[in-house]
């Protein structure tokens, strides 16, 4: 339902808004809340859901008809109690215990307002980065919206971490499977890495001694001729579930390839290929990016979009990986 979908934007993205003080004064509020355990004060800093109502109606315009606008009104003023916990509390436990088990000092974190592709379209809500003197973990990142001239939580994305959670997340929304020339199924793209001059060759040795290469079938280390650019080629298989994961579906095997030049790394994942294996479904062989008849002598097309989906998650989850192991062999 559409309602829901837009509700669903308030705890999932953010744009650039200006107020200096304001998000020090949240920064700060925040970061205290997490180094002191305060559940209570986090808490507080929360969008209320007043405020939620009146920004989820700025978003939903003309699209609602004036019942539906009411009914899901009614159901932000509900569900937010519960929405808000069920969102926000583990990300409230995982920060707090970092900040435990690394003795994280907070206190003396500098903060700007940063601008990201996904900010563009939501009124009032900025991106806000924090920079942490710690060896380990140098990136603070969370979204603020502004109501009433005062600056909230805007999303539970709250980051402490070793890489600058905006930048990951503009690269994994990128990643997507399309279309090959004779089209099958392909993911590619690519990876700037956070040192845009790390060399190709260490970046080649980082990527071998990670489980990032599970499957590994060639590398450039293997050769002894010097070329323009590194790689790594390899293949792997899951297993697959249809019926929201109760049915086995069979298993899809995948080749990857990732070339290496300084400071970047193009990956390639294709020949998406499905085997039954021991489940009921016949092999397809080569997966189309469309569904066509061959498709559909073996799975509906609900089946065939839930494995689509499936594949998609793994290579957004494979891509975060590779881009975390890389970065961090240069921090």
């Amino acid at each position: 339902m559409k309602y829901l979908l837009l509700f669903t934007l308030l705890f999932g993205l953010n744009v650039s808004f200006g107020q200096d003080k304001d998000y020090e004064i949240l920064g700060k509020a925040l970061a205290e809340s997490i180094v002191k355990n305060d559940s209570l004060a986090f808490y507080n800093l929360i969008l209320p859901k007043e405020a939620a109502v009146e920004f989820f109606k700025s978003m939903a315009g003309d699209q609602l008809s004036a019942a539906n606008l009411e009914m899901a009104t009614e159901s932000i003023l509900a569900n937010y109690e519960e929405i808000v916990t069920s969102t926000f509390a583990l990300s409230f436990f995982n920060l707090t215990t970092k900040a435990e088990i690394f003795d994280l000092d907070l206190s003396d974190v500098n903060y700007e307002v940063v601008e990201t592709n996904d900010t563009k379209d939501l009124p009032n809500v900025m991106a806000i980065h924090g920079s942490v003197d710690h060896h380990k973990f140098p990136h603070f990142t969370f979204y603020a919206i502004d109501f009433e001239d005062q600056l909230y939580l805007a999303s539970h994305l709250i980051s402490i971490s070793e890489t600058d959670a905006f930048k990951v997340r503009e690269s994994l929304k990128k990643v997507d499977l399309s279309a090959d020339e004779n089209g099958y199924v392909i993911c590619q793209g690519i990876l700037q890495l956070e040192d845009q001059n790390a060399p190709k060759k260490e970046i080649l040795n980082c990527l071998l001694a990670t489980p990032i290469v599970i499957g590994l079938q060639e590398s450039s280390e293997d050769t002894d001729e010097a070329i323009d650019k590194e790689y790594i080629r390899g293949k792997w298989e899951y297993g697959y579930y249809v019926n929201n994961t109760t049915d086995l579906a069979g298993r899809v095997s995948f080749k990857y390839e990732f070339i290496i030049s300084d400071g970047v790394i193009n990956y390639r994942y294709y020949d998406f290929t499905h085997d039954k294996g021991s489940s009921e479904f016949n092999s397809i062989g080569k997966l189309p990016f469309e569904i066509n008849d061959a498709v559909l002598k073996v799975f509906t097309n609900k089946q065939y979009r839930e494995i689509m989906g499936d594949i998609r998650f793994n290579h957004v989850a494979n891509i975060k990986r590779l881009k975390e192991f890389a970065d961090k062999c240069f921090k």
